[in-house]
């Protein structure tokens, strides 16, 4: 179970170096000395939603679930920014999300 959590660290990390390197749309900049912590509380409230947690208990044993946050697809709405998040396992996206940076997550179809 221990080396299951590493790897999906470590694959969490790489997910969020290559959505770094995006370009978040002029006005959904995040804040730059925030670092990856930002990236990093985006994400928290994807990873700890009751659907997703319920997802990874039916994930086979070996299966690496993948948190992709998209940083240059971020959009404006209702005075926010959401940036999108897909859940993945093997490839396969199951589970998409739209994250604020003040925690807020929504749904998407």
């Amino acid at each position: 179970m221990r080396s299951r959590r590493s790897l999906a660290a470590i694959a969490l990390a790489l997910t969020l170096l290559v959505a770094a390197r995006a370009s978040a749309a002029a006005e959904c900049e995040l804040p730059e000395p925030e670092g990856a912590r930002a990236l990093r509380s985006l994400l928290g409230p994807v990873r700890r939603h009751p659907e997703v947690e319920a997802w990874q208990q039916r994930l086979g044993e070996g299966v690496i679930p993948r948190f992709v946050l998209y940083l240059d697809a971020a959009q404006r709405r209702d005075g926010r920014c959401w940036y999108p998040v897909e859940v993945r396992a093997e490839g396969v996206p199951s589970l998409r999300f739209a994250v604020s940076a003040d925690g807020r997550l929504r749904r998407e179809p």
